[in-house]
C-alpha cells in the first residue's frame, strides 16, 4: 500500500515538472501568434499606403510624358520652313491637306484631336478636327483661355519652344500645346515683320483614351471632374482646374481580408492540437512510471546479456583491449595485429594513452566516466594511431568498466576499437566532391550557397551605436562578384577544350589571390564565377578589386608557345544594400554581369534597380515582337535614292518599321539590337527580304531596291545564299535589280564565312554594298578583299559636310578611291540644299536622305515613280 502511494506522487510531480516546464512555451507562443497578427496588419496598411503613392507618382509622370510628347511634336511641325511658307505666309491647304504634310497625319499618327493654325490677326485661318477639314474658330471649339495661350506662345523666350495648358472640348478634358510657325533652321526663307502664327495641336482626353492611357501604363482607371470626387484620391490636370479623381488601390486590405480567416483558422487549430498534445504527454508521464520499474527488473538480465555480447565480439572484425585499474594494457586481440601491424608483445603493459590519442575528452576521463555507477547507454570515443607504417587511423573506441568481487570497484577496462579511417576519408572525399568542381578545385555552386547563406544569416555588431549594447547588431555586409570570362569561347575552338580547361584552372588560381582570408572564390560552370568578399561594402575598395581582377585576367595565358588573351566583365551586388536572400543576389549579380557585357566588357557595373527594371522591359518587348512576327505587325517604308549628276531615281531602300498596337509605329533602332540578342533577326531578316523583293517587283523595270543584312543573319545555321534564291524566285524580281547591305561588323564577326557566303551571293547576280563605311576600322583591304559593287559613305560626314573642309576632303578621297575600283560610292543622310551642293562639287555616285525624301510606305510610292517618269526626271528639293 505505501508503495502505491508513492508511485502515485511521484507521477503528480512529474506532471507538475511537465506543466511548469511547457506552460512557459505556451506563453511565449501565444505571445508570438500575437505579434504575428499585429505586424501580418501594419505591413498590409503600410502597403496600401505605398501602393497609392506610387499610383499618385505613375500618374503624374504619365501626364508629364503625354505633355512633352505634345510638346515636341508641336515643335517639329511649327520650327519648319515649309510649314512657315505655307501656313504663315499663305494658307496652302493643297500642301497641307493634299500632300498631308499636316491635314490627317496628326490625327492618324499621334490621334491629335486637332490641329489649328491662328494667323497674325488672331483668326484661326486653318483648323482640322478628328482629321477631318473644318471652318471653326479656335476660341469657339475650346473652352478656356486660348489667347492667353496664343499670347504666352509667341513670347520672345518661348520662340523655339511650345506651351501646353488644359482646355474643355465639349465639356471634355483636353491638352493644347501652341508653338510659333517659324522657318526654324531653314536660311533660304526671309522672316516677314509683325505677329507671328501659332499652330496648335490638341489631344482631347475623353473616355477612350484615358482608358488607353490607364492599360498601357497600369494605371487606375482615371474620371475627370471640376471638383476632387468624395472617397477618391485626385490630382490637377497641369496645374488646371481640372481634376483627374481615381479609386485608391488597397491590396493590402484585400489580402487582409483573405488572410485574417486562414490566420484565425490556424491559431485556433494550433490551440486544438496543443491541447491534445498536453493530454497525451500527461498520459505518457504516468506510462514512463511503470516502465522505469520495468527497466530496472530488466538490468539484471541486461548484465549477463553483456557477458555473452563480450565473448561474441572476441569472434569479430574489431580489436579488442584490456586495461587494468592503472590504464595498462593486459589483452589485445589477435586482430589488433592485423589492423595496426604491430606486434601485440610491443604494446603489453604499456598505457592505452600512449597508443590512443582521443580528440577532445582525454581517454583516463573518458574511461572515468564509463566506470560510474549506474552508467546508462555506452559511449564511443573517437581516437586517433598511427600504426607501424607511420600513417594516421582512425577509430572508435567503446569501454565498460571491470568490477571487483564485491561488485563495486573499478579493478580495470575492457572494450573494443573499430578502425573506420577508410570510411572517414571516403566521407570526406565524397563531402569534399560535393562542394568542388572537379576542374578547378574551387568551390561549387551548393557550397557557394552554403557559404552564402552562413554569412547573410550572421548578423554583426553596429560599430556606429553603442557597443556594451548586446542586442544592437546590423545585418551581415557582403559583396558579390560574378565574373563571366570574355573571349573564352574562341580558346576553346582554336586550341580544343583541353587548352581551354587549363585556362580555366589558371583563372582559378588567379582569382584566388583576390579573394583574401575570409571570402571565398567559386565556380558555377563554364567559365561562369563568383567571388564572395564578407565585410566589403566600400565602394572605392571594390573598385580597386575590380581593377585588379579585370588588369590580372588581361594578362596572357601560356599554353606552351602560344599566348592567349582573355578578359572579364563583372556584375557587382551588395548585401543588404540589393539584396539579403542568396538567391537573390546571385541573380542581381547577373543582372548586373548582363549590363557589363552590354557596355563594352572588360569592365564591372554595380547593379540598380533600373537594371531590373529595363530587364523586365525588355522581355515584354520580346513578346511582343515574336507576335509581331506572327500577327503581320512588320511594315517597309522605302528612302529612295538619285544619281547625284542628273537626279535620276536609282533605287529604294527598304527600312522595316513596326507597328506596336500600343506604342504606335516604331523605329528600327528601338527593335533591331533586341532582334539581334534574342535570335529574332533571322526570321525578321527574311521577311523584309521577302516583303522587299515582292513589293519590288511591281515597280518599273529601272528602279531597284536595296535590303540591309544585319550582323546576327550570318550566324551558324543560317543560310542567307538560300534565302535570297527563294526570295528572287517567289518573287521574280531580277536578281541585278536587288542590293544587299552590309556592315564592317559582319567582317569583323565572321571574316571566312562572311567571304563565302557573299561570293555566293555574288554568284545569284545580286549588288553587294558596305554600308556606314569611314566608321569603325574602315580597312580598305575590305574593298580588295570582298567582291563588293559600292560603298555607302556614313551620315557623320555628311552633317557638317558645308563647314568643315577635312569632311569635304574625305568624301572627295573616297569618291575618286570608288571610281578608281569601279564600285558605286553613295552619301547618305543628306539634309540641306548645301550638303547636295558640295556633293556636286565633290562628285560621288549616288545621294540619298530627308532632303529628296523621308521613308515611305509601299502605297506612297507610286506618285514617286510617276514624277521620276516626268520630263527632266529630277529628284525632288525636301
Amino acid at each position: 500500500m505505501h508503495k502505491t502511494v508513492f508511485a502515485r506522487w511521484a507521477a503528480t510531480r512529474r506532471n507538475r515538472q511537465l506543466i511548469s516546464r511547457i506552460l512557459p512555451a505556451l506563453c511565449a507562443l501565444l505571445l508570438l501568434i500575437g505579434l504575428g497578427g499585429t505586424l501580418l496588419v501594419k505591413n498590409a496598411l503600410s502597403q496600401d499606403t505605398d501602393v497609392q503613392q506610387r499610383s499618385r507618382t505613375f500618374i503624374a509622370r504619365t501626364f508629364d510624358q503625354v505633355r512633352n510628347e505634345l510638346a515636341r511634336n508641336t515643335i517639329n511641325y511649327s520650327k519648319w520652313g515649309e510649314a512657315y511658307r505655307n501656313l504663315h505666309l499663305k494658307v496652302d491647304k493643297n500642301w497641307a491637306d493634299d500632300q498631308r504634310n499636316v491635314g490627317d497625319i496628326p490625327y492618324d499618327l499621334y490621334g491629335y484631336n486637332g490641329a489649328l493654325v491662328i494667323g497674325p490677326q488672331d483668326h484661326t485661318v486653318y483648323a482640322v478636327i478628328d482629321g477631318q477639314a473644318a471652318s471653326v474658330q479656335a476660341g469657339d471649339w475650346l473652352e478656356g483661355d486660348v489667347a492667353g495661350l496664343v499670347a504666352a506662345a509667341r513670347e520672345p523666350s518661348q520662340e523655339n519652344f511650345s506651351v501646353v495648358r488644359a482646355f474643355r472640348v465639349g465639356g471634355v478634358p483636353a491638352l493644347a500645346a501652341a508653338g510659333t510657325i517659324t522657318p526654324g533652321w531653314d536660311p533660304s526663307i526671309q522672316r516677314t515683320t509683325g505677329p507671328a502664327s501659332v499652330l496648335l495641336f490638341v489631344t482631347v482626353l475623353d473616355a477612350g483614351k484615358l482608358t488607353h492611357l490607364s492599360e498601357t501604363y497600369g494605371l487606375p482607371i482615371l474620371t475627370p471632374s471640376n471638383a476632387p470626387l468624395p472617397g477618391q484620391e485626385s490630382m490637377p490636370l497641369l496645374d488646371s482646374g481640372i481634376q483627374m479623381n481615381w479609386n485608391p488601390p488597397q491590396p493590402g486590405l484585400a489580402l487582409l481580408k483573405q488572410t485574417l480567416p486562414l490566420f484565425g483558422a490556424g491559431v485556433l487549430a494550433l490551440a486544438i492540437v496543443l491541447t491534445l498534445l498536453l493530454r497525451h504527454a500527461l498520459v505518457s508521464a504516468r506510462q514512463l512510471d511503470a516502465q522505469f520499474d520495468a527497466v530496472r527488473a530488466s538490468e539484471a538480465e541486461l548484465r549477463s546479456s553483456e557477458r555473452r555480447f563480450r565473448d561474441i565480439a572476441e569472434a569479430s572484425s574489431d580489436w579488442l583491449w584490456e586495461v587494468d585499474a592503472q590504464g595498462r594494457l593486459t589483452y589485445l586481440s589477435e586482430r589488433f595485429t592485423e589492423v595496426t601491424r604491430a606486434r601485440r608483445e610491443d604494446w603489453l603493459g604499456q598505457p592505452l594513452a600512449d597508443l590512443l590519442q582521443s580528440q577532445g575528452l582525454s581517454l583516463h576521463r573518458w574511461l572515468q566516466a564509463q566506470a560510474r555507477p549506474g552508467k546508462g547507454e555506452r559511449d564511443a570515443l573517437l581516437c586517433h594511431y598511427h600504426d607501424s607504417t607511420g600513417r594516421r587511423r582512425i577509430c572508435t573506441v567503446t569501454a565498460r568498466a571491470i568490477r571487483g568481487e564485491d561488485g563495486e570497484a573499478t579493478v580495470g577496462h575492457r572494450g573494443t576499437a573499430t578502425d573506420i579511417t577508410d570510411e572517414v576519408e571516403a566521407q570526406a572525399e565524397v563531402r569534399h566532391l560535393s562542394l568542388h568542381d572537379a576542374l578547378t578545385g574551387l568551390p561549387n555552386r551548393r557550397r557557394l550557397h552554403q557559404f552564402l547563406d552562413q554569412h547573410l544569416a550572421d548578423p554583426q555588431p553596429d560599430p556606429n551605436l553603442d557597443p556594451a549594447s548586446a542586442a544592437v547588431v546590423r545585418p551581415a555586409t557582403l559583396t558579390l562578384l560574378s565574373l563571366d570570362l570574355d573571349r573564352f569561347k574562341p580558346v576553346n575552338d582554336a586550341f580544343g577544350h583541353a587548352a581551354g580547361d587549363q585556362v580555366l584552372q589558371d583563372v582559378a588560381r588567379r582569382l584566388r589571390l583576390h579573394a583574401g582570408p575570409e571570402g571565398l572564390v567559386a565556380r558555377l560552370g563554364g567559365d561562369e564565377f563568383v567571388l564572395a568578399l564578407p565585410g566589403i561594402e566600400d565602394m572605392q575598395q571594390i573598385t580597386r578589386i575590380c581593377t585588379a581582377l579585370v588588369d590580372d585576367l588581361c594578362r596572357p595565358f601560356v599554353l606552351g608557345p602560344q599566348q592567349v588573351y582573355i578578359g572579364t566583365s563583372i556584375g557587382i551586388t551588395l548585401a543588404p544594400t540589393h539584396a539579403s536572400t542568396t538567391e537573390e543576389l546571385l541573380r542581381l549579380g547577373d543582372i548586373a554581369l548582363y549590363q557589363a557585357k552590354a557596355a563594352g566588357r572588360n569592365t564591372w557595373r554595380v547593379y540598380t534597380a533600373a537594371m531590373n527594371t529595363q530587364l523586365v522591359e525588355r522581355r515584354h518587348l520580346e513578346d511582343d515582337l515574336r507576335r509581331a512576327l506572327n500577327e503581320g505587325q512588320l511594315r517597309l517604308h522605302y528612302q529612295p535614292r538619285y544619281a547625284t549628276a542628273d537626279g535620276t531615281l536609282r533605287s529604294c531602300e527598304a527600312l522595316v518599321r513596326w507597328q506596336h498596337p500600343q506604342r504606335g509605329l516604331l523605329p528600327p533602332d528601338l527593335f533591331i539590337p533586341l532582334a539581334e540578342d534574342t535570335g529574332l533577326i533571322q526570321p525578321l531578316g527574311r521577311w523584309v527580304l521577302e516583303t522587299a523583293c515582292r513589293e519590288a517587283a511591281r515597280w518599273p523595270d529601272d528602279i531597284g531596291v536595296s535590303v540591309n543584312l544585319s550582323p546576327g543573319q550570318f550566324g551558324e545555321h543560317s543560310d542567307i545564299p538560300g534565302d535570297v534564291a527563294r526570295a528572287l524566285h517567289a518573287s521574280g524580281l531580277p536578281a541585278h535589280r536587288l542590293e544587299l547591305e552590309i556592315t564592317e561588323r559582319v567582317l569583323l564577326a565572321h571574316d571566312q564565312a562572311a567571304l563565302a557566303t557573299l561570293q555566293a551571293l555574288k554568284d545569284l547576280g545580286v549588288r553587294l554594298s558596305l554600308d556606314d563605311f569611314g566608321t569603325g576600322f574602315s580597312s580598305l583591304a575590305y574593298l580588295r578583299r570582298y567582291p563588293l559593287d559600292g560603298i555607302k559613305i556614313d551620315r557623320s560626314f555628311i552633317a557638317e559636310l558645308a563647314s568643315s573642309g577635312n569632311d569635304r576632303a574625305i568624301v572627295q578621297a573616297l569618291g575618286d578611291l570608288g571610281r578608281s575600283l569601279g564600285i558605286t560610292v553613295t552619301a547618305e543622310g543628306v539634309e540641306t540644299p548645301e550638303q547636295l551642293a558640295c556633293l556636286r562639287l565633290h562628285p560621288c555616285d549616288e545621294v540619298q536622305g530627308f532632303h529628296f525624301s523621308r521613308p515611305l510606305p509601299a502605297q506612297a510610292l507610286a506618285e514617286l515613280f510617276a514624277l521620276a517618269r516626268q520630263p527632266g526626271n529630277r529628284m525632288p528639293a525636301g
